[in-house]
Protein backbone atom coordinates (compact mmCIF):
# COMPACT_ATOMS: atom_id res chain seq x y z
CA UNK A 1 0.00 0.00 0.00
CA UNK A 2 2.73 2.50 -1.01
CA UNK A 3 0.17 5.99 -1.63
CA UNK A 4 -3.23 6.48 -0.49
CA UNK A 5 -4.37 10.18 -1.47
CA UNK A 6 -0.84 10.68 -1.34
CA UNK A 7 0.38 9.95 1.72
CA UNK A 8 2.31 6.28 1.93
CA UNK A 9 0.33 4.31 4.39
CA UNK A 10 2.53 1.53 4.91
CA UNK A 11 6.31 2.42 5.79
CA UNK A 12 8.46 5.52 6.51
CA UNK A 13 11.64 6.59 5.49
CA UNK A 14 13.24 5.36 9.12
CA UNK A 15 10.91 2.00 8.97
CA UNK A 16 10.43 0.56 6.18
CA UNK A 17 7.73 -2.63 7.17
CA UNK A 18 8.12 -5.82 5.21
CA UNK A 19 5.05 -7.18 7.16
CA UNK A 20 1.07 -6.28 5.57
CA UNK A 21 0.07 -2.38 6.42
CA UNK A 22 -2.35 -2.09 9.47
CA UNK A 23 -3.82 1.23 8.74
CA UNK A 24 -7.35 1.61 10.12
CA UNK A 25 -10.46 3.64 8.73
CA UNK A 26 -8.80 6.72 10.49
CA UNK A 27 -5.78 6.74 8.35
CA UNK A 28 -7.38 6.57 5.18
CA UNK A 29 -10.28 9.55 6.94
CA UNK A 30 -7.06 11.76 7.66
CA UNK A 31 -5.61 11.31 4.14
CA UNK A 32 -9.09 11.70 2.01
CA UNK A 33 -9.56 14.76 4.68
CA UNK A 34 -5.73 16.28 3.41
CA UNK A 35 -6.22 15.15 -0.49
CA UNK A 36 -9.25 17.18 -0.32
CA UNK A 37 -8.02 20.48 0.58
CA UNK A 38 -6.80 23.09 -0.98
CA UNK A 39 -3.34 24.81 -0.25
CA UNK A 40 -3.76 26.53 3.07
CA UNK A 41 -7.18 25.22 3.91
CA UNK A 42 -7.98 23.11 7.56
CA UNK A 43 -9.42 20.69 8.78
CA UNK A 44 -10.36 19.84 12.14
CA UNK A 45 -11.13 15.93 13.36
CA UNK A 46 -12.44 13.96 16.34
CA UNK A 47 -10.79 10.70 16.26
CA UNK A 48 -9.50 8.32 18.49
CA UNK A 49 -5.93 8.74 20.67
CA UNK A 50 -4.26 5.64 19.31
CA UNK A 51 -3.18 7.73 16.40
CA UNK A 52 -0.57 9.01 19.09
CA UNK A 53 0.94 5.23 19.90
CA UNK A 54 -0.25 2.61 17.64
CA UNK A 55 2.73 1.42 15.67
CA UNK A 56 1.17 1.06 12.16
CA UNK A 57 0.40 4.82 12.18
CA UNK A 58 3.42 5.86 12.41
CA UNK A 59 2.93 6.98 8.68
CA UNK A 60 0.29 8.99 9.80
CA UNK A 61 2.38 10.71 12.45
CA UNK A 62 5.49 10.95 10.11
CA UNK A 63 2.90 12.74 6.90
CA UNK A 64 1.45 15.20 9.32
CA UNK A 65 4.84 16.06 11.07
CA UNK A 66 6.85 16.12 7.67
CA UNK A 67 4.06 18.07 5.39
CA UNK A 68 1.28 19.51 7.26
CA UNK A 69 1.54 22.45 10.04
CA UNK A 70 -0.45 20.82 13.00
CA UNK A 71 -1.74 24.06 15.09
CA UNK A 72 -3.06 21.94 18.09
CA UNK A 73 -3.74 18.40 19.27
CA UNK A 74 -6.64 18.36 22.07
CA UNK A 75 -7.42 15.21 24.04
CA UNK A 76 -9.19 13.65 26.73
CA UNK A 77 -9.30 11.36 29.62
CA UNK A 78 -12.76 12.16 30.11
CA UNK A 79 -15.47 9.94 28.25
CA UNK A 80 -16.86 12.66 25.47
CA UNK A 81 -19.87 10.25 23.97
CA UNK A 82 -22.32 10.17 27.36
CA UNK A 83 -25.86 9.61 25.69
CA UNK A 84 -25.82 6.64 24.57
CA UNK A 85 -27.88 3.76 24.99
CA UNK A 86 -31.58 3.01 25.26
CA UNK A 87 -32.03 5.16 28.37
CA UNK A 88 -29.34 8.02 26.60
CA UNK A 89 -27.22 8.20 29.32
CA UNK A 90 -24.83 5.56 29.19
CA UNK A 91 -21.31 6.97 28.45
CA UNK A 92 -19.00 4.91 25.93
CA UNK A 93 -15.59 4.72 26.63
CA UNK A 94 -13.76 6.45 23.94
CA UNK A 95 -10.42 8.00 23.49
CA UNK A 96 -11.53 11.55 21.61
CA UNK A 97 -8.55 13.10 20.27
CA UNK A 98 -9.10 16.42 18.28
CA UNK A 99 -6.86 17.45 15.45
CA UNK A 100 -5.88 21.25 13.78
CA UNK A 101 -4.05 20.87 10.76
CA UNK A 102 -3.57 22.94 8.04
CA UNK A 103 -2.53 22.12 4.51
CA UNK A 104 1.08 23.34 4.49
CA UNK A 105 4.49 22.84 5.27
CA UNK A 106 5.56 23.91 8.55
CA UNK A 107 8.87 26.03 9.03
CA UNK A 108 11.43 25.40 11.13
CA UNK A 109 10.52 26.92 14.46
CA UNK A 110 6.27 26.24 14.57
CA UNK A 111 4.87 25.39 17.73
CA UNK A 112 2.09 23.13 18.24
CA UNK A 113 -0.33 23.81 21.25
CA UNK A 114 -1.27 20.63 23.01
CA UNK A 115 -3.97 20.36 25.57
CA UNK A 116 -4.78 17.72 27.69
CA UNK A 117 -8.04 17.37 29.44
CA UNK A 118 -7.88 15.28 33.24
CA UNK A 119 -10.93 13.39 33.66
CA UNK A 120 -13.90 15.27 34.53
CA UNK A 121 -15.16 15.55 38.15
CA UNK A 122 -18.73 14.44 38.65
CA UNK A 123 -19.70 17.94 38.53
CA UNK A 124 -18.90 18.21 35.12
CA UNK A 125 -21.16 15.04 33.80
CA UNK A 126 -22.81 16.14 31.08
CA UNK A 127 -21.88 19.80 31.02
CA UNK A 128 -18.82 19.67 28.24
CA UNK A 129 -18.81 23.95 28.86
CA UNK A 130 -17.71 23.10 32.43
CA UNK A 131 -15.62 21.05 31.75
CA UNK A 132 -13.78 22.38 28.98
CA UNK A 133 -13.60 25.98 31.13
CA UNK A 134 -12.33 24.03 33.87
CA UNK A 135 -8.72 24.27 35.09
CA UNK A 136 -8.17 20.39 35.20
CA UNK A 137 -6.18 20.47 31.89
CA UNK A 138 -2.40 20.81 30.54
CA UNK A 139 -1.71 23.16 28.02
CA UNK A 140 1.94 23.32 25.94
CA UNK A 141 3.76 24.12 23.37
CA UNK A 142 5.92 21.60 21.57
CA UNK A 143 7.89 22.00 18.62
CA UNK A 144 6.56 20.39 15.24
CA UNK A 145 10.19 18.94 14.42
CA UNK A 146 10.23 17.32 18.22
CA UNK A 147 7.11 15.36 16.88
CA UNK A 148 8.86 15.12 13.64
CA UNK A 149 11.91 13.09 15.58
CA UNK A 150 9.60 11.23 18.10
CA UNK A 151 6.97 9.92 15.17
CA UNK A 152 7.49 6.43 16.96
CA UNK A 153 5.19 7.53 20.19
CA UNK A 154 3.53 10.91 20.77
CA UNK A 155 1.64 9.70 24.01
CA UNK A 156 4.09 12.01 25.61
CA UNK A 157 2.27 15.34 24.75
CA UNK A 158 -0.20 14.34 27.28
CA UNK A 159 2.59 14.36 30.23
CA UNK A 160 3.68 17.04 32.25
CA UNK A 161 7.63 17.77 32.53
CA UNK A 162 8.01 15.32 35.56
CA UNK A 163 7.38 12.71 33.03
CA UNK A 164 9.84 13.82 30.89
CA UNK A 165 12.14 13.77 33.31
CA UNK A 166 11.79 10.89 34.25
CA UNK A 167 11.80 9.10 30.94
CA UNK A 168 14.94 10.80 30.23
CA UNK A 169 16.54 9.30 33.67
CA UNK A 170 15.13 5.88 32.61
CA UNK A 171 17.15 6.24 29.10
CA UNK A 172 20.29 7.42 30.94
CA UNK A 173 20.56 4.98 33.27
CA UNK A 174 19.58 1.70 30.96
CA UNK A 175 20.68 0.62 27.51
CA UNK A 176 18.06 -1.36 24.73
CA UNK A 177 17.25 -4.79 24.97
CA UNK A 178 19.49 -5.66 21.80
CA UNK A 179 22.60 -3.68 23.47
CA UNK A 180 21.49 -6.04 26.34
CA UNK A 181 21.52 -9.01 24.62
CA UNK A 182 25.28 -8.07 22.77
CA UNK A 183 26.99 -6.58 25.80
CA UNK A 184 25.53 -8.60 28.97
CA UNK A 185 24.95 -11.53 27.31
CA UNK A 186 28.00 -11.61 25.22
CA UNK A 187 25.95 -13.99 22.49
CA UNK A 188 23.41 -12.32 20.81
CA UNK A 189 21.28 -15.22 20.03
CA UNK A 190 21.11 -16.40 23.41
CA UNK A 191 17.15 -14.76 23.52
CA UNK A 192 14.81 -15.63 21.39
CA UNK A 193 11.14 -13.49 20.86
CA UNK A 194 8.38 -15.43 19.16
CA UNK A 195 4.77 -14.78 18.45
CA UNK A 196 3.50 -18.57 17.98
CA UNK A 197 3.21 -20.80 15.14
CA UNK A 198 1.30 -21.57 12.16
CA UNK A 199 -0.74 -24.17 14.16
CA UNK A 200 -4.65 -25.45 13.79
CA UNK A 201 -5.61 -25.69 17.53
CA UNK A 202 -8.25 -28.13 16.58
CA UNK A 203 -5.50 -30.52 16.30
CA UNK A 204 -5.13 -30.28 20.06
CA UNK A 205 -5.89 -32.62 22.23
CA UNK A 206 -6.85 -33.17 26.08
CA UNK A 207 -4.87 -36.02 26.85
CA UNK A 208 -1.46 -35.03 28.58
CA UNK A 209 1.39 -35.09 25.34
CA UNK A 210 4.65 -32.57 24.96
CA UNK A 211 3.48 -29.48 23.82
CA UNK A 212 1.43 -27.40 26.32
CA UNK A 213 -0.87 -25.06 25.24
CA UNK A 214 -0.97 -22.50 28.44
CA UNK A 215 -4.32 -21.60 30.27
CA UNK A 216 -2.75 -18.15 31.84
CA UNK A 217 -3.93 -17.09 35.08
CA UNK A 218 -3.95 -13.66 36.31
CA UNK A 219 -3.67 -14.56 39.58
CA UNK A 220 -0.17 -16.64 39.05
CA UNK A 221 3.23 -15.79 37.81
CA UNK A 222 4.00 -19.46 36.91
CA UNK A 223 1.33 -21.57 34.71
CA UNK A 224 -0.47 -23.87 36.27
CA UNK A 225 -3.09 -25.28 33.61
CA UNK A 226 -3.17 -26.27 30.23
CA UNK A 227 -5.87 -25.19 27.38
CA UNK A 228 -4.67 -28.60 25.74
CA UNK A 229 -1.77 -30.22 24.12
CA UNK A 230 -0.17 -31.01 20.99
CA UNK A 231 2.02 -34.01 20.18
CA UNK A 232 5.68 -34.32 19.86
CA UNK A 233 5.10 -35.71 16.17
CA UNK A 234 2.40 -33.33 14.97
CA UNK A 235 3.85 -30.60 12.19
CA UNK A 236 4.44 -27.24 13.59
CA UNK A 237 4.43 -24.89 10.86
CA UNK A 238 6.25 -21.58 10.90
CA UNK A 239 4.97 -17.76 10.17
CA UNK A 240 7.39 -15.32 8.71
CA UNK A 241 8.56 -13.74 11.62
CA UNK A 242 9.78 -17.15 13.44
CA UNK A 243 13.09 -17.67 14.12
CA UNK A 244 12.68 -21.40 12.88
CA UNK A 245 11.77 -23.91 15.96
CA UNK A 246 14.17 -22.34 18.10
CA UNK A 247 12.38 -21.24 21.12
CA UNK A 248 10.52 -24.55 21.45
CA UNK A 249 14.03 -25.67 22.54
CA UNK A 250 14.53 -23.42 24.82
CA UNK A 251 14.36 -24.50 28.68
CA UNK A 252 12.93 -20.84 29.90
CA UNK A 253 10.25 -18.75 28.77
CA UNK A 254 8.69 -15.96 30.02
CA UNK A 255 5.06 -15.45 28.25
CA UNK A 256 2.20 -13.17 28.59
CA UNK A 257 -1.16 -12.71 26.43
CA UNK A 258 -1.39 -10.22 23.78
CA UNK A 259 -4.27 -9.20 23.95
CA UNK A 260 -5.36 -9.38 27.51
CA UNK A 261 -1.69 -8.74 29.55
CA UNK A 262 -1.99 -8.44 32.77
CA UNK A 263 1.42 -9.69 34.07
CA UNK A 264 3.99 -11.53 32.17
CA UNK A 265 4.66 -15.10 33.67
CA UNK A 266 7.42 -17.63 33.76
CA UNK A 267 7.48 -21.38 33.07
CA UNK A 268 9.88 -24.21 32.14
CA UNK A 269 7.49 -26.21 30.32
CA UNK A 270 7.31 -27.61 26.76
CA UNK A 271 5.14 -24.69 26.01
CA UNK A 272 3.95 -23.80 22.26
CA UNK A 273 1.17 -21.42 21.04
CA UNK A 274 -0.42 -20.30 18.02
CA UNK A 275 -0.20 -17.02 16.31
CA UNK A 276 -0.16 -13.80 18.14
CA UNK A 277 -2.32 -14.90 21.09
CA UNK A 278 0.69 -15.37 23.55
CA UNK A 279 4.16 -13.57 23.22
CA UNK A 280 7.05 -15.37 24.09
CA UNK A 281 10.85 -14.62 25.18
CA UNK A 282 13.16 -17.78 25.61
CA UNK A 283 16.35 -18.65 27.16
CA UNK A 284 18.52 -21.13 28.68
CA UNK A 285 20.25 -18.75 30.76
CA UNK A 286 18.32 -18.95 33.96
CA UNK A 287 19.52 -16.26 35.64
CA UNK A 288 19.31 -13.26 32.81
CA UNK A 289 15.66 -14.90 32.19
CA UNK A 290 15.20 -14.66 35.88
CA UNK A 291 16.41 -10.83 35.82
CA UNK A 292 14.37 -9.88 32.84
CA UNK A 293 11.10 -11.38 34.18
CA UNK A 294 11.63 -9.15 37.16
CA UNK A 295 12.28 -6.07 35.22
CA UNK A 296 9.26 -6.41 32.86
CA UNK A 297 6.91 -7.24 35.84
CA UNK A 298 8.32 -3.94 38.08
CA UNK A 299 6.04 -0.96 38.75
CA UNK A 300 9.20 0.65 36.64
CA UNK A 301 8.57 -0.84 33.48
CA UNK A 302 4.55 -1.45 33.86
CA UNK A 303 4.76 2.71 33.74
CA UNK A 304 6.82 2.96 31.10
CA UNK A 305 4.35 0.26 29.10
CA UNK A 306 1.20 1.84 30.18
CA UNK A 307 2.72 5.84 29.47
CA UNK A 308 3.55 4.59 26.00
CA UNK A 309 1.16 2.23 24.89
CA UNK A 310 -2.31 3.60 26.85
CA UNK A 311 -5.29 4.83 25.75
CA UNK A 312 -7.72 7.15 27.87
CA UNK A 313 -10.48 4.88 28.41
CA UNK A 314 -9.59 1.87 27.24
CA UNK A 315 -8.43 -0.96 29.86
CA UNK A 316 -6.26 -3.08 27.82
CA UNK A 317 -3.03 -2.18 26.73
CA UNK A 318 -1.71 -4.50 23.71
CA UNK A 319 2.00 -5.57 24.32
CA UNK A 320 3.45 -7.04 21.02
CA UNK A 321 7.04 -8.21 20.57
CA UNK A 322 8.01 -4.77 19.02
CA UNK A 323 6.93 -2.51 21.96
CA UNK A 324 9.19 -4.37 23.89
CA UNK A 325 11.88 -4.09 22.10
CA UNK A 326 11.10 -0.66 21.89
CA UNK A 327 10.14 0.51 25.46
CA UNK A 328 11.63 -1.76 27.91
CA UNK A 329 15.32 -0.71 28.78
CA UNK A 330 17.61 -2.88 30.67
CA UNK A 331 19.63 -1.33 33.91
CA UNK A 332 23.30 -0.69 33.22
CA UNK A 333 25.24 -3.31 35.63
CA UNK A 334 28.52 -2.33 36.98
CA UNK A 335 30.45 -3.90 39.85
CA UNK A 336 28.74 -1.32 42.30
CA UNK A 337 25.78 -2.76 41.23
CA UNK A 338 26.09 -6.14 40.54
CA UNK A 339 24.82 -7.37 43.98
CA UNK A 340 21.57 -5.78 43.39
CA UNK A 341 21.14 -7.68 39.99
CA UNK A 342 22.03 -11.15 42.01
CA UNK A 343 19.91 -9.92 44.67
CA UNK A 344 16.99 -9.71 42.66
CA UNK A 345 17.38 -12.71 41.01
CA UNK A 346 17.96 -14.78 43.93
CA UNK A 347 14.35 -13.25 45.76
CA UNK A 348 12.48 -13.85 41.83
CA UNK A 349 13.32 -17.31 42.02
CA UNK A 350 11.91 -17.13 45.64
CA UNK A 351 9.20 -15.51 44.60
CA UNK A 352 8.40 -18.08 41.97
CA UNK A 353 8.69 -21.23 44.34
CA UNK A 354 6.23 -19.81 46.42
CA UNK A 355 4.09 -21.57 43.86
CA UNK A 356 5.21 -24.48 43.74
CA UNK A 357 3.85 -26.60 46.81
CA UNK A 358 0.77 -27.54 46.54
CA UNK A 359 -2.03 -26.49 49.52
CA UNK A 360 -2.01 -29.60 50.82
CA UNK A 361 1.32 -30.30 51.29
CA UNK A 362 1.39 -27.41 53.92
CA UNK A 363 -1.92 -26.24 55.15
CA UNK A 364 -5.12 -28.04 57.13
CA UNK A 365 -7.77 -27.60 55.16
CA UNK A 366 -9.92 -26.30 57.99
CA UNK A 367 -7.75 -23.54 58.39
CA UNK A 368 -7.55 -22.62 54.87
CA UNK A 369 -8.63 -18.95 54.54
CA UNK A 370 -5.70 -18.25 57.35
CA UNK A 371 -3.03 -19.80 56.29
CA UNK A 372 -3.76 -18.44 52.05
CA UNK A 373 -3.79 -15.36 53.48
CA UNK A 374 -0.34 -15.71 54.86
CA UNK A 375 0.64 -16.93 51.60
CA UNK A 376 -0.26 -13.95 49.43
CA UNK A 377 1.10 -11.58 51.91
CA UNK A 378 4.26 -13.22 52.09
CA UNK A 379 4.31 -13.35 48.17
CA UNK A 380 3.10 -9.30 48.12
CA UNK A 381 6.38 -8.71 50.49
CA UNK A 382 8.72 -10.11 48.14
CA UNK A 383 7.62 -8.47 44.90
CA UNK A 384 7.72 -5.11 46.46
CA UNK A 385 10.89 -5.79 47.85
CA UNK A 386 11.94 -6.83 43.93
CA UNK A 387 10.67 -3.95 42.89
CA UNK A 388 12.12 -1.56 45.19
CA UNK A 389 15.48 -3.13 44.23
CA UNK A 390 14.67 -2.70 40.39
CA UNK A 391 13.92 0.89 40.53
CA UNK A 392 17.13 1.37 42.80
CA UNK A 393 19.02 0.02 39.23
CA UNK A 394 17.13 2.25 36.59
CA UNK A 395 17.46 5.10 39.02
CA UNK A 396 21.09 4.94 40.80
CA UNK A 397 19.77 4.97 44.12
CA UNK A 398 22.88 3.97 46.30
CA UNK A 399 22.22 0.94 48.67
CA UNK A 400 24.38 0.26 51.35
CA UNK A 401 22.41 -2.82 52.77
CA UNK A 402 20.40 -5.41 51.27
CA UNK A 403 18.18 -8.49 51.74
CA UNK A 404 14.45 -9.23 52.68
CA UNK A 405 14.52 -8.00 56.70
CA UNK A 406 16.40 -4.22 54.94
CA UNK A 407 12.83 -4.08 52.99
CA UNK A 408 11.39 -1.62 54.75
CA UNK A 409 14.84 0.50 54.69
CA UNK A 410 15.02 0.41 51.08
CA UNK A 411 12.06 1.41 50.03
CA UNK A 412 12.17 4.51 52.27
CA UNK A 413 15.78 5.17 50.75
CA UNK A 414 13.94 4.55 47.22
CA UNK A 415 10.77 6.89 48.50
CA UNK A 416 13.47 9.77 48.81
CA UNK A 417 14.34 9.90 44.97
CA UNK A 418 11.89 12.58 42.60
CA UNK A 419 10.57 9.70 40.45
CA UNK A 420 9.31 7.31 43.23
CA UNK A 421 5.78 8.75 43.74
CA UNK A 422 5.32 8.40 40.02
CA UNK A 423 6.23 4.76 39.47
CA UNK A 424 5.17 3.29 42.50
CA UNK A 425 1.45 3.63 41.49
CA UNK A 426 1.86 1.04 39.31
CA UNK A 427 1.88 -1.19 42.57
CA UNK A 428 -1.03 -3.69 42.03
Amino acid sequence: MGNVYGVNLNSTPMLHKKNTPKPNLYAFFIALGLALLKENGKICYIIPQNVLQNRDLDVVRYYLSKYTTIEKIITFEGKMFIGRGITQKKPVATSSLILVVKKSKAPETHFVKTVHYKPYAEKHAGDFGLYFRGRNKETKRVLQHILLENIENWNFIKHDDAYLKLCESYRAGSHSIEEYRKLDLQDYDDVCFDAGYAIDERQLSSKEDYYIFPAIKKEYFTIKAARGYLPKDKEIKLLRANQGHKLLAMKYKILWSYANYDKFHFSDLNLISARNKIYFIGSNNKNEHLFLFSLLNSYVNRFILSSFLGVANEKAILIGLSSIKQYIRIPKITTGNMQIKDEIIKQTESLLNLEKPVLQDFVDFPHTSMQTFDYIRAEKEIKSYIDDLVFALYFNVPLTEIGLEKAPVIRAVCAENEFYGLVSKQIN
